[in-house]
Parts: structure tokens; C-alpha cells; sequence
């Protein structure tokens, strides 16, 4: 047995330890006076050997005097109460410079006196890296919570999975839930994770060390399927058997609104290629440099030539019908000189056969940031068959017009020679209602059918009652033009109101006047007709409800979605009529905003 004597620590011996240590030891009086610094703390401080003997530990505190005595006094009083305080302090060495230590005071007692034992050592470094180490943590986790992107790190050695919060909220996963590799495979969709599996296995092989990006689905716990993103780096590291992984770590993000647009994109895609062959449109682009000319097989059969030929540009412009080709450049010359970069015309074509075709051409021109043209993409349709059809409805309808004035006048005739008991005021009524559908006919005819101006309808409708004078009807709104439905239907509110006004209002009188004024009659503003009736008899409210008030009402609702509102004043009728211009069949286009 091996018996080891004490070490006998002389006062040498401790003064060459505590010379040999890399912390800074200084031993000062309770009254702050430093009576002893090994070389590490005069280095410390930048001074030479013993240069600290005889200073004040506030000397070096870098913060001001008050400061430095409140720390003092805070070290104090944590020795008389414990014997010992910790900490970090910031000190100014002999040149200037301040750094950091971390010290630990002790107070002890020597000579029957108490002495302040300090070992500290300088962190200054130590802090700057844990400062940059931290803001760097800080910046990834900004970078992080913008990119809405959560980070994940698997420690292979130990088999613990860190997921950050966004991470955890992307997988559904609550705070508090343990995370491994088991409970991720269990939220990966069935039918990806084998998949998933065979990509971390490659990613975690030494040889392989794949690094691709991956997507698969995961079954959230409420049930929900979502798409995520995921992206992993395998760290290795060196060891008896050769490299292995040891850490796992990746980004994983929520694609799923992603993965939606790209599959309505792909829909999209897919519709607007059946539209474009159901509607046997060919498209074609033509760059404005080079002009290289793409087109789609559809082209040639709109244009007349074999399914195999190849025509060029020069090709196709001979075969415009004359004059149409500089027409259509004109046309193009003048939108792009109002800017507008879309343009549609229609024109005539002559397939090499001799066959002439009706085209209608849509094209839009793409600029540079300079503003000069880019290319040209554009679609053709043949619009023969439409062409002739709209000719072939310009004859029926001129036909129908004449057929449908021969019928109303024989009604107007059959009708007058009626009949009955009280033969003269059916005669009137149906006799006037029937002319007010007359009127609306006769118009329509004139303008194909396609709308009747409203100033020359109330015109024709107040005309038999003027008496010769003019003065007696004033007339007053912007030019509005009225769909077939919609002419009739005011047509039949006007002569009411006219046939009223003749019997019991303005026009029974020769000082009697109307005034119709109308405003509105855009695409979206409604059209209010205003009629009123001034020098008449004086007006009293009637007692019921006449035939008159109801047809004007009937006349303008319905299908038009108008409403009449009538005003019994005293020195004369005021009726407003409103109608819904948004409603369907109400205004032609040339009434349209």
C-alpha cells in the first residue's frame, strides 16, 4: 500500500501556481485597495508586472464613478451575505480599450483583516460571438417567419426532432406533442411514404448524400390533406468506420395553395385548348424583329391551303381580297398610334381555289419597356357561314316587317268595325293601343331591328295631338336607343299616358302643354322618363285604380324591371317612368356606354 503524504503549499509554491494560471487573480483590501495581481491580470488590465499593485478596483470599472461605486457597493453587500458574488462587469484597460470579464469575488481573511479574492477571465470574444450567433438565429427566424417556412433538425445520434413553431403549425402538430421519426411517418400520406422514406435514406447515405427538394402530402390530425414542401441536408461527420450522418436538418413549407393554382392552371390550359379546337380557331404569333412565324395546324384549314403546306407570310398576304390587306394595316397603324396594344377586324380572303371567305382576325401586340413591339399573337376564324346567315336574316326580317304591318292593319281595321254595346270606347282603346304597336313597328323596321330611337317614339306617339302648335309638346334627353321588347312595351306606357292627357288632362285643352324629358340610358345607369302635363283641368287624385294606371304599369315591368310612380298635382299629371338598363333586351347598342 501506497501511502502519499500531503503537499506542503509554502508561500512559493503558491506564488508560482497562481503565476502559471490563464485566469487574472488579484487580492485587494476591503477598502478597494489592490495589494496583490498575478501576470494573467496585469495583462489583463495592459499593464506590466505589479503595475496593479496599489490601485483601486474602481479604477478600472469602465462605466463612470457612480457606476462603479454602485457596483462596488453591490459586491458588498452580496459578500456580507453569501461570501461570494458572480458575475460579468465591463472594465477599460491601461490604453483605453474596454472589455468584458466574468468574475467571481470571494471574500477571505488575512492578517485578522477581510480581503476581496478575484479570478476573472476576459469573454469579451466569447460575448461578440454569442451577440453574432444570436442575431444571425434571430435573422433566420425573420427570414423564416416572412417565407412563412419551417425549420426542422433531426440529431441522428440521439434521435431527437426540433421543429420550429411554424413547422409544428404546418403538420398540425401541438407545442407540447413529441416529435419523431415514427409521428411524421404516421402524418405522411399513405401513399407517399414509402417515397418520402427512400428519399431520406438516400439523403442520409454517406455515398449518396442526396440533397433534392421534395414534395408529398400529409394527413393533418383534424383530417385535413395538405402539401408541403420539404428540403434536407444531411451533416457528416468522420468516424472509425468512415463518415456518417449525425444531424438531419431541412426547411419545410405549405404548397398547397400552390399545388392548387397549378392544377386550375393546368384545367385552365386543358379548356382553352378544347375551346380553341371546338371553336376551330388557329393561333399564330409572329415575332417583330425576326419574324418568325408559329402557327397551329388549324391555320391552314382556315385558310384554304393542304393539311401538309407550309405557307409563308408572303404566301398569306397575297391572298387578301384587294384592298383589305391595307385596310387592315391602316386599322392596326391607327390602334397602336391610340396605344391600344388589342385589335379585331373582319375582312375577306381568297382561298387559293378562288373561293372568297369571310375572316374575322383578333390579335393583341406585346412592347418592350422601351415601347417597341415585341411580337404579334393573334387567332383566325372563319366566319363564312355567319356572314351569310346575317344576310339571310336581313331579307327575313325585311320580309317579316312587311307581313307583320300588313297583320297589324288588318287587326287596327277589324277592330274598328267591331261591333258591340259600347262599340266606340272599345273602338278607341284598341283602335290606339294597337297604333302605338304600329309605331313601335315601324321603327324597329326602319332601323333592322335593331333598336328604335326613343325622341322620334315619343315624336310619332304625341304628334296627332300638337294641333299645329309645338309649343304644346317639349321634348328633352340624350339620343337613346331601344331594343324591339322594350319599344313596344314604352310605346304602349306613351299612348296612355297621351290618350289620358287628350280625354282628361293638358292635351284636352288648346293651352294645355306636355313635357317629356328622360335622363340615363347608359349601359349601367337606368332610364328615367319623366311626363308632365301642364294648363289643364285641375287634377284631383282618382278615386280607384283605372285600366290607364295598370297598362302603363304592366307596359314597363316584367321583363324590363321598371316601375311607374304617379304624381296627381293639382295644376297637372306627373308620371316617372324607370327602367332597369341592366336588364336583358332593353337597350341596342347604340345606346350602350
Amino acid at each position: 500500500m501506497n501511502i502519499v503524504a500531503p503537499l506542503n503549499f509554502d508561500d512559493a509554491f503558491c506564488r508560482r501556481l497562481l503565476e502559471s494560471m490563464n485566469e487574472g487573480v488579484s487580492l485587494a483590501t476591503g477598502d478597494g485597495v489592490i495589494v496583490y495581481a498575478n501576470p494573467a491580470e496585469d495583462r489583463l488590465y495592459g499593464y506590466g508586472p505589479g503595475g496593479l499593485v496599489g490601485r483601486r478596483l474602481g479604477d478600472q470599472h469602465a462605466g463612470s464613478p457612480e457606476e462603479s461605486a454602485r457596483l462596488l457597493g453591490e459586491i458588498a453587500a452580496v459578500l456580507k451575505g453569501v461570501g461570494e458574488w458572480r458575475g460579468e462587469r465591463r472594465n477599460r484597460r491601461a490604453d483605453g480599450a474596454e472589455f468584458v470579464t466574468r468574475a467571481r469575488i470571494t471574500q477571505v481573511e488575512m492578517d485578522g483583516r477581510p480581503h476581496w479574492l478575484c479570478v476573472q477571465e476576459d469573454v469579451t470574444a466569447r460575448r461578440s460571438q454569442d451577440a453574432a450567433l444570436k442575431e444571425s438565429e434571430g435573422r433566420l427566424a425573420l427570414a423564416a417567419s416572412a417565407a412563412r417556412v419551417g425549420i426542422w433538425d433531426w440529431d441522428l445520434e440521439t434521435g431527437e426532432m426540433v421543429y420550429s413553431d411554424r413547422a409544428r403549425a404546418i403538420y398540425g402538430v401541438p407545442p407540447s406533442q413529441q416529435i419523431s421519426r415514427e409521428s411524421i411517418a404516421a402524418i405522411t400520406h399513405r401513399q407517399d411514404q414509402a417515397r418520402t422514406r427512400a428519399q431520406t435514406d438516400r439523403a442520409l447515405d454517406p455515398a449518396v448524400r442526396e440533397k433534392v427538394v421534395y414534395e408529398y402530402r400529409i394527413v393533418r390530425p383534424d383530417g385535413e390533406v395538405r402539401w408541403v414542401r420539404a428540403h434536407g441536408v444531411a451533416i457528416f461527420a468522420e468516424g472509425a468506420g468512415g463518415p456518417k450522418a449525425v444531424r438531419y436538418v431541412g426547411t419545410l413549407e405549405d404548397v398547397t395553395e400552390q399545388k392548387r393554382i397549378e392544377k386550375e392552371l393546368r384545367r385552365s390550359r386543358r379548356r382553352l385548348t378544347l375551346a380553341i379546337d371546338a371553336g376551330r380557331m388557329a393561333v399564330w404569333t409572329i415575332d417583330s424583329e425576326t419574324e418568325e412565324f408559329l402557327r397551329t395546324p388549324e391555320l391552314n384549314r382556315v385558310l384554304g391551303f393542304p393539311e401538309d403546306a407550309r405557307p409563308t407570310l408572303e404566301d398569306i398576304r397575297e391572298r387578301y381580297a384587294p384592298g383589305e390587306l391595307a385596310r387592315i394595316q391602316s386599322q392596326v397603324q391607327a390602334a397602336l398610334k391610340r396605344g391600344d396594344s388589342f385589335f379585331e377586324t373582319e375582312f375577306r380572303y381568297v382561298w387559293p381555289n378562288g373561293e372568297q371567305r369571310w375572316l374575322l382576325l383578333r390579335a393583341e401586340v406585346s412592347f418592350s419597356a422601351k415601347g417597341a413591339p415585341l411580337a404579334v399573337i393573334g387567332v383566325v376564324i372563319d366566319i363564312t357561314e355567319r356572314k351569310e346567315a346575317e344576310e339571310r336574316l336581313k331579307l327575313l326580317a325585311r320580309e317579316v316587317d312587311h307581313r307583320a304591318n300588313n297583320l297589324l292593319t288588318v287587326v287596327q281595321a277589324t277592330v274598328a268595325l267591331t261591333r258591340a254595346p259600347d262599340a266606340a270606347a272599345l273602338k278607341e282603346i284598341l283602335t290606339g293601343r294597337i297604333s302605338a304597336l304600329a309605331h313601335a313597328h315601324q321603327l324597329l323596321s326602319q332601323a333592322r331591328w335593331e333598336g328604335a330611337d326613343l325622341r322620334r317614339m315619343v315624336e310619332e306617339e304625341l304628334r296627332p295631338f300638337q294641333l299645329g302648335e309645338g309649343s304644346r309638346v317639349r321634348l328633352e334627353g340624350p339620343p337613346v336607343a331601344l331594343r324591339p321588347q322594350a319599344a313596344q312595351s314604352v310605346a304602349m306606357a306613351l299612348h296612355e299616358l297621351a290618350t289620358n292627357a287628350a280625354k282628361y288632362g293638358a292635351l284636352s285643352r288648346p293651352e294645355g302643354a306636355v313635357e317629356v324629358s328622360w335622363t340615363g340610358g347608359g349601359a349601367h345607369q337606368p332610364l328615367t322618363l319623366v311626363w308632365t302635363e301642364r294648363g289643364g283641368p285641375r287634377v284631383t287624385r282618382p278615386a280607384g285604380r283605372g285600366l290607364g294606371m295598370t297598362v302603363v304599369e304592366r307596359a314597363v315591368g316584367g321583363a324590363l324591371q321598371g316601375s311607374a310612380r304617379f304624381d296627381w298635382r293639382p295644376e297637372g299629371l306627373v308620371c316617372e317612368i324607370s327602367i332597369n338598363t341592366t336588364a336583358s333586351g332593353v337597350l341596342a347598342s347604340s345606346g350602350e356606354d
